[in-house]
């Protein structure tokens, strides 16, 4: 009788520790999803901020300034082509 008794409280406290278990994970698991999700979002806001400011202070050059400095480089180029000749 003494054996069935410590049976059945170890089976209990050995349930009630999984269910512990469980219930502790899922939550912590929740908490884990909450700040993955807050990092991504703080990650977006940053990027955004970065493409913001890289707009205001180093814009894209435009066609025509482009390709005015590839003229010049080209014509570099031939001038030194020239020069080696």
């Amino acid at each position: 009788m003494l054996k069935q008794n410590f049976l059945i409280i170890l089976l209990n406290f050995i349930f009630c520790c999984y269910v512990f278990t469980i219930i502790f994970s899922s939550t912590a698991l929740n908490e884990l999803q909450n700040k993955m999700l807050k990092i991504q979002l703080y990650r977006e806001e940053l990027l955004n901020a970065l493409g913001e400011f890289l707009e205001d202070h180093f814009p894209l050059p435009e066609k025509g300034a482009s390709s005015k400095k590839k003229v010049r480089f080209s014509s570099l180029l031939s001038l030194e082509c020239s020069i080696s000749v």
